[in-house]
């Protein structure tokens, strides 16, 4: 088994996706900042390795579960900045001109 998973303590945060107009991972997936989460800030990517490696269930209980919601819808689709950038506009709503 894997160090990641053996650790007991406090779960692992993700570090947000770089966006354009975000342009440096200053917070986590859920809002918190990364300066105080030293050696539990993980990316998207190695999740999605941890995933594959010991199963979804699993590595759930190792990441922040509201880190683990922003991150599975966006692994669903892609983490290309150009689709995450639509989601996170597409709740914006603005109005339609008449």
């Amino acid at each position: 088994m894997s160090d990641d998973l053996d650790r007991v303590g406090p779960v692992d945060h993700i570090a947000r996706i770089p966006l354009p107009w975000r342009t440096a991972s200053d917070y986590t997936e859920c809002g918190k900042r990364i300066d105080g989460l030293a050696g539990r800030i993980t990316t998207v990517d190695e999740v999605q390795a941890r995933i594959n490696r010991v199963g979804k269930h699993r590595a759930s209980f190792t990441v922040c579960m509201t880190c683990w919601d922003t991150v599975t819808r966006l692994i669903r689709c892609c983490t290309s900045s150009t689709v995450v950038s639509r989601s996170a506009t597409s709740t914006i709503g603005f109005p339609h001109s008449v």
